[in-house]
């Protein structure tokens, strides 16, 4: 409970000190969280707490096993502890075991569990101090490591991601002529990064990009070309 003098008071399960008053002893009655004055907001996660104090700087207390308190360790805090680098704070929230500023400037800060990419920092990686959401990705970089083997009257293609969270999957290319003009020939977006192309006339070299798509479906640059081309290697 956040009280109008600034101070902020606690109760309940204290297993892992997220009562804040500097023990773990449960309690059935309110208890001062120790040290903390001057708060204009509070968020509670699974088994953390966050405050946010009138300077703009945020406090966090509980269990750390993933991070969430960002103070850039994943140890247990019985009383508040400052979340590191973080200032200019005008909101707080808070998840399952992880926890969410806003930033004055519009920006977003997160760290804690980020399995599920609860985050929005690009990557699944736990984070014990505060990262920047990424609020646009642009357009997707093409795949890189783009590889094109010929078999009988087929070619297989594999390439590496390069393009970040937010793909949505890719679009194949083939052309008859080295540096196009090239057709789709993929109907629907390519998940994974490995596709087949079938029916192909043995002896006759074929010409690839491939090109990602974002979530919204916005298709980036090119690939670099390669070429394969089919043969019957069944002996007569």
């Amino acid at each position: 409970a956040l009280k109008s003098d600034g101070t902020v008071w606690t109760w309940g399960y204290n297993a892992y000190g997220m009562l804040g008053d500097g023990t773990t002893t449960n309690r059935t009655t309110p208890v001062q969280v120790s040290g903390l004055t001057g708060v204009n907001a509070v968020a509670v996660g699974d088994a953390h707490s966050v405050a946010l104090k009138s300077d703009g700087t945020v406090w966090t207390w509980g269990w750390n096993g993933y991070g969430g308190l960002g103070d850039g360790t994943t140890t247990d805090r019985h009383v508040p502890v400052q979340v590191s680098g973080l200032s200019g704070i005008s909101a707080i929230a808070a998840g399952r075991y992880y926890s969410i500023a806003l930033k004055v400037d519009g920006t977003i800060r997160t760290w804690g569990l980020n399995y599920y990419a609860s985050l929005g920092d690009c990557t699944h990686t736990d984070r014990y101090t505060p990262v920047q959401v990424k609020s646009s990705f642009g357009e997707p970089s093409p795949p890189v490591s783009l590889y094109a083997t010929g078999g009988n009257a087929i070619v297989n293609l594999d390439w590496a991601d390069n393009s970040g969270c937010d793909i949505g999957g890719y679009n194949v290319y083939r052309s008859l002529v080295s540096g196009g003009p090239y057709t789709k020939i993929n109907s629907t977006t390519q998940v994974g990064s490995q596709y087949q192309d079938t029916g192909l006339t043995n002896g006759v070299t074929y010409y690839y990009v491939v090109k990602a798509v974002d979530i919204q479906e916005n298709e980036g640059a090119a690939s670099s070309e390669v070429s394969a081309t089919p043969q019957d290697n069944v002996p007569p």
